[in-house]
């Protein structure tokens, strides 16, 4: 193979070098190196090397890698998700969160148009929230808006999504960050229906009996739609308590509520424990007194 040229310059020596440089005060430098070799006649071959001191460029450069590791490393911690859009609402970047929230692969989803992840009634809204333009050359933030996104599973997930847009040197990008809203939903649902019905029998307490009433007589104030409500009592429950304890009596309480249940199922009635060993039936859409009456004896 031909290694010089026609001046005697080689012409197959490899891409400028990057070397770590030890000074004699042992301070560290590094250079940016390129070497050629000349024949030259009489003197046999001689290399001819350029050194740059890129020191500085090298730091700058490490500095930045960190700088990215440390975003990458944060942005993967992160109890939320965070999902990068660019200009045409294409997921560029996914982090962990994210991909636990959807229930995806991260890079599964690279590409992807990201209303694909939304439920269908809300698809607009987020098409809207990641085409925003940047206001006034300035980062702009939009949300938070509650939504429905779509697990890869097809399940419903409930999240709370934040977008902000940031004008790049390649153009815009959205950036959204995504809340579970999944364990505050069933938390406050679980509060709802502790505040709402009785923790021994499980069936609606007081105060719902009271609104549920509410609606039935409102609803029965139209002809045609008469309502019945039945208080249930039970006898003796104070003597089992004081004689045997309360757990007893709950356990009578408790088989009480279920044969109730059992009773009014046939009629539609909904049973409530009003209090202690009181228990209520609402019925509504009866078609006369008469059938208040044979509830009422079906379930005593």
């Amino acid at each position: 193979a031909r290694l010089f040229d026609e001046q005697g310059v080689l012409d197959t020596w490899p891409e400028a070098l990057e070397l770590r440089v030890v000074r004699p005060d042992g301070s560290i430098r590094w250079v940016r190196s390129r070497v050629a070799l000349r024949v030259e006649d009489g003197d046999g071959l001689i290399a001819i090397g350029t050194a740059t001191d890129v020191t500085d460029s090298v730091i700058a450069a490490e500095i930045i890698r960190d700088s990215n590791d440390r975003t990458r490393a944060i942005l993967e911690a992160a109890a939320d998700g965070i999902v990068t859009a660019d200009e045409s609402m294409r997921i560029i970047e996914f982090n962990a969160a994210a991909a636990r929230i959807f229930g995806i692969d991260s890079s599964a989803t690279i590409g992807m148009p990201i209303e694909v992840l939304v439920a269908d009634e809300h698809r607009a809204l987020v098409a809207t929230l990641f085409s925003r333009d940047v206001g006034a050359g300035q980062d702009s933030t939009f949300g938070p808006h509650e939504v429905h996104l779509r697990r890869r599973d097809g399940d419903i997930v409930p999240v709370e999504i934040t977008v902000t847009a940031v004008a790049t040197s390649t153009g815009r990008l959205s950036i959204g960050t995504v809340h579970d809203l999944t364990e505050r939903q069933s938390f406050l649902h679980q509060l709802e229906h502790q505040a709402t019905h009785d923790p021994l029998t499980g069936l609606p307490n007081r105060t719902l009996l009271m609104a549920q009433l509410d609606a039935a007589l409102s609803g029965g104030r139209r002809p045609g739609r008469p309502v019945a409500a039945l208080f249930v009592g039970l006898d003796r429950v104070k003597v089992v308590t004081d004689t045997l304890g309360h757990g007893a009596g709950d356990r009578i309480v408790a088989e009480a509520a279920t044969r109730l249940i059992l009773a009014a199922r046939g009629s539609g009635a909904i049973v409530s424990r009003f209090g202690g060993d009181q228990f209520v039936l609402v019925c509504e859409g009866l078609d006369d007194a008469g059938a208040a009456v044979d509830l009422a004896v079906t379930a005593v």
